[in-house]
């Protein structure tokens, strides 16, 4: 049980933080008007879409 706790926290982790990576860089590089287009879904090849 507790390397099933530990492996569902690291997924978290791991979903997590691209997210906010890249929540980063569309602040950052993006006009502001692109802003919108984040809150579409993610391109198929991206793993953590279906978690949004």
């Amino acid at each position: 049980m507790p390397i099933k706790t530990a492996n569902a926290e690291t997924q978290k982790v791991t979903i997590t933080l691209p997210k906010l990576i890249l929540q980063r860089m569309d602040e950052r590089f993006r006009p502001a008007s692109a802003a919108a287009s984040s809150r579409k879904p993610w391109p198929s090849g991206w793993r953590w879409k279906n978690n949004s």
